[in-house]
């Protein structure tokens, strides 16, 4: 590496050269001139090239906190090579120099980055690595919980790159662990709530100068029903009562007469109260009480009374087919009952107030009749009423009807209080009317007759009563 120009001659300038040193060592040569038995040496020194760094491994913080590194070189050198989120000042020199590292701040990158910085100087090759933290990260799933009235357990997701501790703030809460470091889960609990409010604390999880809080809450017992309160019928009968709870609870009645399907349950379900018909006649209540969780909740019951009343009570009728009415009230049902065969009642059974229409059949005979039929109430009761019907009769005024050979027209008196026809039995005879209803008139015509006599007969029927009239005629004066 060292060259010699001239080397032999007398008085002359010699001239050494040296090639460049491409390593770091230092080397040294010797030039021996040698002439009339004479010799000296030259000795020749080179230094190494030198480029290093006080550094090969630069830690920044997420916040990009400035760096220094000092370099150490007897070269010219410059930066050929950078991470581009790290900024280097200066990027060139000569010899020894003092270098800044700058970044900006690593928010929205949670794993460290990492990077070489490259300088160059002559032959030589300096690699730096650089390593810029992550932010702190401190993360909590859920932030909030509630729990249910009689407690439990629920696990919190933790989300970090630190060291945490945690702490709650309430006695009723418990926590599975007091710290831990990096991503993990801890376990919230709580027991049953002991009072008949909502609760709440907090649960906090603190680390590298960061807070987060997990907001814990229990509701209190929790019960309604719906409907509160019931109105029956005298019968009786059987609704649904609704719960809407988070707890157990009893079901208690204070009245005999009411019944519930089930005794105790618990969270949201139904139950049926049943009542017994009330034949007390007067409106009765009671109730039934739903307990739960420190909490009572009443459904008030009323039934109302069986009433029932007639008017009128009794009914009187001609012999002809008649209608008459009957006004029944009642909050109940009803029904009519052992009804005459001679008496129609429409209708004959139905729902609370109505009027009845009661209708007799003709009576045909002489003779009254009385009977009696019942209306009965829902709860048993029963009202009773009279019915009678007078018997038939039919009367005429005569017996005999006489007429001449002329022949002419006469009259008789029908007195009735039923229906009646008139006919005869002869041809030469006709009446009118022939038939009718009550009281009336009725006119004979008999036909001429030529010499001699002759008799026929005209009957009169109403009913099962019969009443006959002779009719004469002949050659004498009537």
């Amino acid at each position: 590496w060292v060259s010699i120009s001239p080397t032999s001659g007398e008085d002359r300038l010699v001239v050494y050269s040296i090639t460049k040193n491409t390593g770091t060592s230092q080397r040294t040569a010797t030039i021996t001139l040698s002439g009339n038995g004479a010799t000296e040496e030259i000795i020749i020194t080179q230094t190494g090239q030198e480029l290093e760094a006080s550094t090969q491994n630069v830690l920044i913080d997420w916040e990009g906190t400035l760096r220094t590194i000092a370099i150490n070189s007897n070269l010219s050198w410059n930066v050929t090579s950078q991470p581009s989120w790290l900024t280097v000042s200066p990027a060139s020199g000569t010899n020894d120099a003092t270098i800044s590292l700058s970044v900006e701040d690593n928010e929205l990158i949670e794993e460290p980055r990492t990077g070489t910085l490259v300088i160059k100087g002559a032959d030589q090759t300096l690699n730096i690595n650089v390593t810029q933290e992550p932010p702190p990260i401190l993360t909590v799933s859920p932030t909030s919980y509630n729990f249910p009235y009689d407690g439990g357990s629920k696990v919190i997701l933790v989300n970090s790159n630190l060291s945490y501790t945690i702490s709650k703030n309430k006695s009723w809460i418990s926590i599975s662990k007091s710290g831990d470091t990096g991503s993990g889960s801890f376990t919230i609990s709580c027991i049953k709530n002991p009072t008949t409010s909502i609760q709440s604390g907090t649960v906090t999880v603190t680390g590298g100068g960061i807070s987060r809080t997990i907001t814990v809450t229990q509701t209190g017992p929790s019960l309604s029903i719906s409907p509160t309160s019931l109105s029956y019928a005298t019968s009786g009968g059987t609704k649904t009562v609704a719960v809407t709870s988070n707890t157990n609870w009893t079901i208690s009645d204070n009245q005999s007469w009411i019944s519930t399907s089930i005794t105790s349950g618990s969270d949201n379900n139904s139950f049926n109260i049943t009542l017994t018909n009330n034949s007390t006649g007067a409106i009765r209540t009671g109730t039934v009480t739903v307990s739960g969780g420190g909490l009572s909740r009443t459904v008030s019951i009323s039934q109302s009374g069986d009433y029932l009343s007639i008017t009128p009570t009794s009914l009187s009728y001609g012999a002809l087919s008649s209608s008459k009415t009957v006004s029944v009230s009642t909050n109940g049902s009803w029904y009519a009952s052992s009804i005459p065969s001679w008496i129609t009642v429409s209708p004959f059974s139905g729902t609370g107030s109505s009027t009845l229409t009661v209708t007799s059949t003709a009576n045909t005979i002489t003779s009254s009749r009385s009977e009696s039929f019942v209306i009965y109430g829902s709860s048993g009761t029963s009202k009773t009423i009279s019915v009678a019907q007078v018997g038939a009769y039919l009367n005429i005024d005569k017996t005999i009807i006489g007429f001449a050979l002329a022949g002419g027209s006469n009259t008789f008196s029908i007195s009735s209080n039923i229906n009646w026809t008139i006919s005869s039995n002869v041809s030469w005879i006709t009446l009118s009317p022939v038939a009718g209803t009550g009281n009336n008139t009725i006119t004979v015509n008999c036909s001429f007759l030529r010499s001699g006599s002759r008799t026929g007969t005209i009957t009169i029927n109403a009913g099962s009563i019969t009443k006959t009239i002779s009719v004469i005629q002949e050659n004498i004066v009537f």
